[in-house]
Order: structure tokens, then C-alpha cells, then sequence
């Protein structure tokens, strides 16, 4: 993927990405680029991502996250995303959602 996004920075696009434990010399290719990379994506992260960014997850992805990760989006990211971007969350990551992030997932 690292030279996947070196092609697409070239041509002008910004890219970002998102994975836990890249080690040289892809890290070292990726920082070189300025891509923007994150390792392990945070709560506070998370919050900020735009929705396209978050159309880019995958249900799986969404199922992978932690409960501090599920509370971190806001209710405008939850109302933008696609209703099967969501049906891989657990019970317990349902658990977690506040009232507000409730009505936000009921609206897509």
C-alpha cells in the first residue's frame, strides 16, 4: 500500500493512513512522503477524521475498534457513515453509545 500512496501523493493527492506496527523501511518510506500516517489510531484522532475518512473503514475495521474508539465519534460522523459500515459492532460497542450518538446511528 506504501507505494500505492507514494503514486497517488505524486499526482496530488493527499494521503493519510492508518496501521499499528509499520516498521522500516515502509515507516521510514511513509514519513519520507509526509503521508501523514498514523500508528494505532487514537480516540482524540478518531474524532477528527473526516467522514470520508471514515467511509474508508470497513465493518470489520468498525468491529475491530474499542469502546473508547466507538465513543470518540461524533454524532455528525455516526449520521454520515452507511448503515453496513456499522453491523459489525458488538453488543458491548452498542453498549457504550451515548443517547445523542443513538439518534445519530438511527438516522442513516
Amino acid at each position: 500500500m506504501g507505494g500505492l500512496a507514494a503514486l497517488a501523493r505524486e499526482a496530488g493527492h493527499k494521503v493519510t493512513g492508518c496501521d499499528a506496527g509499520v516498521y522500516p523501511p515502509m515507516s521510514d518510506q511513509l514519513r519520507a512522503l509526509s503521508s501523514g500516517q498514523i500508528n494505532a489510531l487514537t480516540t482524540s484522532q478518531l474524532s477528527n477524521l473526516s467522514t470520508g475518512d471514515l467511509n474508508a473503514f470497513t465493518s470489520d475495521q468498525f468491529a475491530r475498534m474499542s469502546t473508547g474508539q466507538i465513543q470518540a465519534l461524533t454524532p455528525t460522523q455516526i449520521s454520515k457513515l452507511e448503515s453496513d459500515d456499522l453491523r459489525g459492532l458488538s453488543t458491548s460497542q452498542y453498549a457504550v453509545l451515548s443517547s445523542t450518538q443513538v439518534g445519530a446511528l438511527t438516522s442513516t
